[in-house]
C-alpha cells in the first residue's frame, strides 16, 4: 500500500512538472496526451484554440494552476484506496 501511494505521488508530480516548464512532444505524443481534444490541430499536434481562450489562460495565476493539480492528484490517491480496498 505504501508503494502505491508512492507511485501515485510520483505519477502526481510527473503530471504537474510540465507545467513549470516548457517541453517539446513530437506529434505523436502530443496528439496522445491531447486525446480528448475533438477540433482542429495545428501541423504539429498541438490543439488548435481560439485567440480568445488564449487570452483567457495568460490571465490564470500558477496557484490556480496549483489547485487544479492538486485537486486531480487527491482524486487520483482516492482512487488508489477504493483499488487497494
Amino acid at each position: 500500500m505504501k508503494n502505491t501511494k508512492i507511485i501515485s505521488l510520483f505519477v502526481c508530480l510527473l503530471i504537474s512538472f510540465p507545467v513549470f516548464s516548457q517541453i517539446e512532444l513530437d506529434k505523436e505524443l502530443m496528439e496522445f496526451y491531447t486525446a480528448e481534444w475533438s477540433g482542429d490541430r495545428l501541423p504539429d499536434g498541438r490543439p488548435k484554440v481560439s485567440d480568445e481562450l488564449l487570452k483567457r489562460l495568460k490571465n490564470i495565476s500558477i496557484e490556480e494552476v496549483e489547485k487544479i493539480t492538486d485537486r486531480n492528484c487527491q482524486k487520483l490517491f482516492h482512487l488508489v484506496d477504493i483499488i487497494e480496498g
